[in-house]
């Protein structure tokens, strides 16, 4: 429910989703909330036009990528060209969204303008020597503490119980000329917080038990079991001894219980 005095910031989104037939309709009440991978939010005016925000979303089975700007729009607007090309992140930076494909092509797009909505953008090269034994599972999108775009680049295996766990990261910023990727060696004092809800970059010494140039990570969304092992995947990760740290003191089973997946909540 929602209180008389916060009714005014309430904001009422159209289904993603096209209406189903009821021999589907079982299957979409389990899982449909699984497929809806990230939504990232811009606010062009927050003081005087809260409710002014365009609001870009990852979703269905083909990663496909959906903008929407309620106060004026009345459905999802699916962005052009872009079909079935499996997206893994999406940010808003510098006046622009952009988004990264799991085959790591980088596009821009402006959401501001449906005539604009078509991608501006194509950077194809890959910025990794991927070793043969080991692909990105998972790439993020990331603004830097000095306002650079970060992609990192998350290596994952799976065990005997094909419960997924993460073997490297990867860094690279993107140059100011948006030609390239450059991996970066080092993250200096800054910590990565990593995760398929929310990723953000910080400067480690402003909060006590913080280590710098570490990648805190959860536990991410796994359509291909459900999420049936429960998340087990999590820690911190140290970019120059590129070794890991389990979060031992985290009650997975609680996480287990949660309808969504973690986010990172970082103090203003």
């Amino acid at each position: 429910m929602v209180s008389e005095e916060n009714t005014d910031t309430v904001i009422h989104l159209p289904s993603l989703f096209p209406p189903i037939d009821s021999k589907r309709k079982e299957f979409y009440d389990n899982y449909l909330g699984l497929y809806v991978y990230k939504i990232t939010t811009f606010t062009p005016d927050p003081i005087d036009n809260p409710k002014d925000l365009i609001c870009v979303v990852i979703f269905e089975e083909f990663c496909e990528l959906a903008y929407i700007r309620p106060i004026k729009d009345t459905i999802w607007t699916r962005i052009t060209g872009m079909e079935r090309v499996l997206f893994d992140d999406v940010i808003y930076f510098n006046d622009k969204f952009y988004a990264l494909t799991y085959k790591g092509k980088l596009t821009s797009f402006d959401a501001t303008d449906p005539l604009e909505s078509e991608i501006k953008l194509e950077t194809d090269e890959n910025p990794s020597n991927e070793e043969k034994d080991l692909i990105p599972y998972k790439r993020y999108l990331i603004k830097s503490h000095e306002g650079e775009l970060l992609q990192v680049q998350r290596y994952k295996d799976c065990d005997r119980d094909l419960n997924h766990v993460t073997k490297k990261f990867k860094v690279f910023k993107l140059t100011p000329d948006e030609s390239r990727w450059v991996e970066m060696k080092s993250l200096g004092y800054v910590a990565i917080f990593l995760g398929d809800n929310s990723s953000t970059s910080i400067m480690a010494s402003n909060f006590a038990g913080c280590q710098g140039n570490c990648i805190y990570f959860t536990h991410d969304k796994d359509t291909l079991t459900f999420g049936t092992h429960g998340p087990s995947d999590m820690g911190m990760y140290n970019i120059e001894s590129q070794s890991f740290t389990s979060f031992s003191n985290i009650d997975a089973e609680i996480i287990a219980k949660m309808e969504g997946e973690p986010i990172w909540v970082v103090p203003s």
